[in-house]
């Protein structure tokens, strides 16, 4: 028997209807190859694995590798059914590669439904390949050229199969008009089969894309002998009537989930449209979510329903609406790379947080539903626009941020005009470098730009990225003239509109339990400063930052590591409030540090500062901006200090919840890009919590790390003191295996450090310090040089060099260094001498002698030998000491076996 010379497949991400649709082209091109692309559907992927004793004979395969590359190498037809858009069929990637069908970059514009679509991925196409479509969805920029392409606006794809096949066999045509063809056979099963895929896309024909054509289209298989509507209505809804009755058959996971989301929900009225939006985080992909929105959407009768889930290290959305006319679900959903009807509609995203993604929706509603589709980009940009050259240095741009305090980041253009990147303020400010040396070693890449004439859907796609600042050309030509910039805030028509209000309504959490019970201090000291901004005339005021964190999981930390921290608007000076407060209350003191504001008394710290973004808008959008600014959903956190609402809990980015999964999730995507410091914080707060990083964060973390070299992530920023974090940190030895096991950062700084930080002693180098630090010594190391010099102890001076260079170390660091690991080894030689010298003589003479060579030693190097010359751990500890019973002891146990030594943790 020959190999089939055609293949018929569907999109990845499967339902019933490109199941369907499948066993309908099977039986137009009778001899072909029918590849299954797979599906997230546990209830589709059950039945076909029930079918598949049905399905031999048909040449059908779970998948595309299933064939050997000798036989798709001869196809010669590909038939693509309930898709023809590029991105849905990575599952026959290797074929596509073959006929050399791959997206062309490009600017364009293509026609589609309702308006425009931006061509970002017109495809290019090699003879030798016929493509053939059937397909219900409207057309995007990225479709495959199908020649020929049966397209139609019906409910189901399985329809228009069905309907093809009917007119084939002379049904639904004149009599005039029939061919003399052999009929297409359909058994019973096949008929049942087909007919799932239409049931399920209209559901049950409730849905508003049905059309007449599907109802013709069911009822002619309905007629085939040996249709099982019994079967369709068991596989479909379980036995009941629609799919929010499937909700009692979950189980616990997915009812979880459920109610997440049920809890979630929102409703936003946009220009005349109410719209809910949901959203939920689960660790384990959810491969029924559609389900769970489909039954959402009936159970609670939302007419039109969108919701986010960060599932696993992916997110999707997935949309669902009664609104034919108005609300088009699919049209949005292509937003985000995915597609659907009107009705239904869903998207796979992967380097978007649920955030972003809601963001990024919001605006895209509120330009189509609430009056801004014809808006420009140069409608909303802003002129002129400040940029520097690779070549300016520091101090031009310095200059330029001076002039223009509000300018946050600048444009950096080549000479041939393209952008190429930005610098930030706060970088260039905090360079060390001069202000005579180039920006180069600044740049955050970046070559995304717009031109005046797109669409404000394109700005909205790249800001909700976090792309905060976006050169607007002209043209696209070499000759072009950058006319302004966009920002974040030329687009605020984003943000999400505080006339939300909870689909259903529940009692406010509040943090005050929390409070009371782990920092009794600053509950009291909070509520006077409630009452006082009360009697200021209802001033508004919150607690934001990890102290949230820390009271809301009940840890008490020192009061330098953690401290409220009081945001007020910028209408408020915080020095005046602050002076105010204390002038009312005897006990406390107000202090400026560094330019930060603090209100102190005993065993109190308290900051006050106000907003950097303006009371404008909508009501707390400041609070918002600076909530959403923060690095991990965990930190975002807030509460009330109104008198009226004292307490209760704002989170807007679910990291009470991911409190409660002991999850870091980051709330940006590009986050680590911006700055990769954020990787090892991200680490930090892992081992400090003793959480685990969320899979999409450790996703974006992996993704970040394989695009850029150590040296171009961490060239602009201030690498150093984040990687003296790590050093004197307690747990300093997990914290650097995670980052070289995971990530591989410590080989990503110099080779050498891949195998030093394996080696017992860092273990030791812990262990010796926590044991020092409960001896309350009053000169105590510096914990993060000790660890530092026991991290490189074995390694060369030259490339201890290297590694201090390549982390950033401040040149008075790198000279402790230096000069410690000279002492650590004259320490050692003098050491060997005095150990053979003290046998001969008194063991008090002896030591003075040892304490007299020591001498000013500094104390880190010192450590490092307790950790890593067990033979001396002693006589330096004793040493430490001074005292004179413990010289004794030192010399006797240095002198004898290595069992008796003294255990430093347990003394």
């Amino acid at each position: 028997m020959t190999s089939p010379k055609t293949l018929i497949t569907a999109h990845i991400g499967a339902d019933f209807d490109a199941f369907g649709s499948i066993i309908a082209a099977s039986k137009i091109y009778s001899d072909s190859w029918l590849v299954w692309p797979g599906t997230t559907d546990d209830h589709l992927n059950h039945f076909v694995q029930d079918t598949l004793p049905s399905l031999k004979g048909k040449h059908f395969v779970s998948s595309f590798e299933e064939i050997p590359e000798k036989e798709w190498k001869k196809i010669e037809t590909l038939v693509v059914v309930d898709t023809r858009k590029f991105s849905r069929l990575k599952h026959i990637q290797s074929l596509l590669d073959w006929f050399q069908l791959k997206p062309n970059e490009s600017n364009g514009e293509k026609e589609g439904e309702k308006g425009k679509v931006k061509d970002d991925t017109s495809i290019k196409r090699k003879n030798g390949l016929k493509i053939i479509g059937y397909d219900h969805h409207p057309p995007t920029a990225e479709d495959l050229p199908c020649d020929p392409l049966t397209y139609k606006e019906w409910g189901s794809a399985s329809s228009i199969l069905t309907m093809e096949i009917a007119k084939m066999n002379g049904d639904f045509v004149k009599e005039n008009e029939k061919e003399d063809k052999k009929k297409i056979e359909i058994s019973g099963e096949e008929a049942t089969w087909i007919s799932l895929g239409i049931y399920q896309d209209t559901g049950n024909f409730t849905y508003s894309n049905t059309t007449r054509f599907d109802l013709e289209a069911a009822s002619y298989l309905r007629k085939v002998e040996g249709f099982n509507s019994d079967f369709i209505f068991e596989y479909l809804n379980g036995g009941k009537s629609s799919s929010s009755s499937q909700m009692w058959e979950l189980d616990e996971g997915m009812l979880s989930v459920y109610a997440s989301l049920a809890s979630s929900a929102k409703n936003y009225q946009i220009g005349e449209e109410e719209i809910v939006i949901a959203e939920v985080n689960s660790e384990e992909y959810v491969n029924n979510f559609a389900t769970l929105v489909q039954g959402l959407a009936e159970k609670e009768d939302i007419e039109n329903l969108f919701c986010i889930g960060r599932l696993s290290d992916r997110c999707v959305i997935v949309g669902r609406s009664r609104s034919k006319e108005s609300v088009n679900v699919g049209f949005f959903c292509k937003f985000f790379g995915g597609g659907g009807h009107h009705c239904a509609a869903s998207a796979s995203i992967k380097n978007l947080t649920p955030f972003q993604i809601k963001q990024q929706l919001m605006g895209h509603l509120k330009v189509h539903l609430g009056g801004f589709k014809d808006k420009k980009v140069s409608d909303y940009m802003i002129q002129p626009a400040l940029y520097v050259n690779p070549l300016d240095s520091a101090g031009k741009a310095l200059e330029l941020f001076q002039k223009n305090p509000k300018v946050k980041r600048l444009i950096v253009l080549n000479e041939e005009r393209e952008n190429i990147g930005w610098i930030d303020r706060s970088i260039t400010e905090s360079s060390e470098k001069g202000k005579e040396n180039s920006i180069q070693e600044f740049i955050h890449p970046q070559s995304t730009f717009l031109l005046e004439s797109d669409s404000i859907d394109s700005a909205i796609q790249l800001i909700s990225t976090n792309q905060s600042v976006i050169p607007v050309y002209d043209t696209k030509d070499k000759n072009r003239k950058l006319n302004g910039v966009i920002t974040r805030k030329d687009l605020e028509f984003m943000e999400e509109s505080s006339g939300s209000s909870p689909l259903f309504p529940s009692q406010k959490k509040s943090i005050l339990s929390h409070l009371t019970k782990s920092y009794p201090e600053y509950s009291r000291f909070l509520e006077k400063f409630s009452k006082f901004l009360e009697s200021k005339g209802k001033l508004e005021g919150f607690v934001i930052g990890r102290f949230v964190r820390e009271v809301l999981m009940e840890r008490r930390r020192d009061i330098d590591e953690c401290f409220p921290v009081i945001l007020l608007d910028n209408e408020q000076d915080p020095i005046k409030i602050s002076k105010e407060f204390v002038s009312q209350n005897d006990e406390f003191k107000q202090t400026e540090e560094e330019g930060t504001v603090f209100i102190r008394s005993k065993g109190i710290k308290v900051q006050v500062f106000s907003s950097k973004f303006p009371k404008e808008g909508e009501a707390l959008s400041y609070l918002k901006n600076e909530t959403q600014s923060m690095d991990f959903t965990i930190d975002s956190l807030a509460f009330d200090l109104n008198a009226e609402r004292f307490g209760e809990i704002i989170d807007d980015y679910g990291g009470e919840k991911d409190i409660n999964m002991k999850t870091v999730q980051v709330i940006h995507s590009s986050s680590f890009e911006d700055n990769p410091n954020r990787i090892v914080m991200a680490l930090l707060l892992e081992i400090d919590l003793d959480f685990s990083l969320g899979k999409q964060t450790e996703k974006l973390i992996r993704s970040t790390m394989s695009n850029s070299s150590f040296d171009q992530l961490f060239k602009q920023s201030s690498f150093s003191a984040t990687f003296k974090k790590v050093l004197d940190h307690p747990k300093s030895f997990e914290i650097l295996k995670s980052m070289e096991k995971r990530f591989h950062l410590l080989g990503g700084i110099h080779n050498s450090l891949k195998q030093t930080y394996q080696e017992g002693r860092l273990v030791r180098i812990c262990e010796v310090l926590d044991a020092i630090d409960k001896l309350q010594l009053p000169i105590r190391p510096l914990r993060w040089k000790a660890v530092f010099l026991t991290l490189v102890e074995k390694l060369k001076d030259a490339e201890v060099d290297e590694i201090m260079n390549n982390i950033g170390f401040p040149k008075d660091n790198i000279e402790d260094i230096r000069e410690m690991r000279v002492e650590f080894r004259e320490v050692i030689g003098k050491l060997k001498k005095w150990n053979k010298e003290s046998e001969k003589k008194e063991e008090k003479d002896s030591f003075a002698q040892l304490s007299q060579l020591i001498g000013d030693t500094k104390l880190e190097p010192m450590i490092e030998i307790i950790a890593s010359q067990r033979e001396y751990q002693n006589i330096i500890l004793c040493w430490l000491f001074g005292s004179n019973q413990s010289n004794h002891e030192a010399h006797h146990h240095s002198s004898s076996s290595s069992s008796q030594k003294i255990d430093p943790v347990s003394d």
